[in-house]
């Protein structure tokens, strides 16, 4: 039978987005990570378990990767020092190998950061987060994921071989966590220990409505956390400089981006799970600060009396306006704005009060609706 959603491979660059990820057959997922150098980041892995280790974060010199799409992607040719990737998680399991193999220092504090560690076998499993930092010649650097290698070889200070190795056991399985759902929802076991933070990853590949994932989530605070960038926060210099934005009914609707992570704290006891439902998906601006791939501009006559275009007989136009961009001119005002997908499903519904709207969307193929009292304009729009 025909079948519109069924590939055999997938690939999404920095940024990209796709809602319902679940509903895609396919067999295996490819994702590239812009990490900009020099700022801790708080990320999670899309794909299934035991796909994603901490061992996989290199790339090439050059900043990005140059491995051809769809092909298998191994450390020859890669280097660990440039970039150089700092990693540390939050109330995990971690070792400090020192060359030897004999005297591995567990490095995780119970309730905060863990040192800095170089321990190649940590596994980065959906919906949960971890943190790391780059550091190179270069302003951002560029990861691909999955990486094929079964085993790394760890470096003294000097880039010799220290004598010792690290294997592990990588899922066969190459999809994204949340394709072959038994149900509606991922869920994963809470693991607060003795700390009131958990750090959790947004397991999907669109934004995370945390609206929902607090009405789903009631054992949790309504509130979640993210790091400011101006210095590293250790578990000894308290949350002071945390970043918390409060999640309630009738205020604009906070977002996560696909493969970022965030803290959550526990309510007056602590919850066993924490569950991520399809229905979280949407796709907005990221609050974190994620770019956004176009945007549409609906302007009245009075912000347009410049552009001759704009007359009485035409009294609507949806016009280009550089790459990705699209300009709505009226003579009077524009009562409604609407933006579907290509298959005539209705993603965005816009009712301009004001006389300019900004509306940005993520990679793909839309049609825009406007509408004004007596006409209405559709045209396509492809965002790269």
């Amino acid at each position: 039978p025909y079948s519109i959603n069924r590939i055999s491979e997938v690939h999404f660059e920095p940024n990209a987005e796709m809602l319902h990820a679940e509903l895609l057959k396919h067999e295996k997922a490819w994702v590239d990570y812009r990490v900009t150098k020099g700022r801790w980041q708080l990320l999670t892995s899309p794909f299934k378990e035991r796909a994603m280790f901490a061992g996989d974060w290199y790339t090439k010199a050059e900043g990005s990767e140059t491995t051809a799409y769809f092909t298998d992607i191994n450390f020859t040719g890669h280097s660990r020092t440039n970039p150089a990737v700092y990693q540390r998680t939050w109330g995990g399991t971690a070792q400090l190998i020192d060359g030897t193999n004999a005297n591995n220092t567990q490095v995780t504090f119970a309730n905060g950061w863990s040192a800095l560690y170089n321990d190649m076998n940590v596994a980065y499993n959906p919906g949960s987060g971890f943190s790391l930092k780059v550091m190179g010649d270069k302003d951002n650097y560029t990861f691909r994921f999955p990486k094929a290698d079964g085993s790394y070889s760890y470096y003294n200070k000097d880039s010799s071989m220290a004598g010792v190795n690290s294997s592990f056991t990588r899922v066969e399985s190459k999809k994204l966590a949340v394709s072959d759902l038994t149900g509606d929802a991922l869920t994963i076991t809470s693991e607060f220990g003795s700390s009131d933070f958990y750090m959790v990853g947004n397991p999907f590949m669109a934004h995370l409505d945390m609206h929902k994932f607090f009405a789903e989530n009631t054992g949790l605070e309504q509130r979640y956390w993210m790091l400011s960038n101006q210095r590293v926060i250790s578990s000894g210099e308290g949350r002071q400089e945390w970043v918390a934005t409060a999640v309630t009914e009738g205020t604009p609707v906070p977002t996560i981006g696909p493969m970022q992570a965030f803290f959550v704290k526990k309510g007056s006891s602590t919850p066993g799970t924490i569950k991520f439902t399809t229905a979280m998906q949407t796709l907005a601006e990221s609050s974190t600060g994620s770019t956004t791939n176009a945007s549409i501009r609906a302007l009245t006559k009075a912000q347009a009396t410049a552009n001759a275009e704009v007359t009485e007989s035409n009294a609507l136009q949806i016009q280009p306006l550089g790459e990705s961009r699209l300009m709505v001119l009226a003579t009077e005002p524009i009562r409604f704005l609407g933006v579907y997908t290509i298959d005539g499903r209705q993603l965005l519904v816009e009712i301009p009060q004001t006389t300019e709207r900004i509306l940005s969307l993520p990679t793909g193929l839309y049609v825009i609706r406007a509408v004004t009292d007596s006409q209405t304009q559709s045209t396509k729009i492809i965002v790269r």
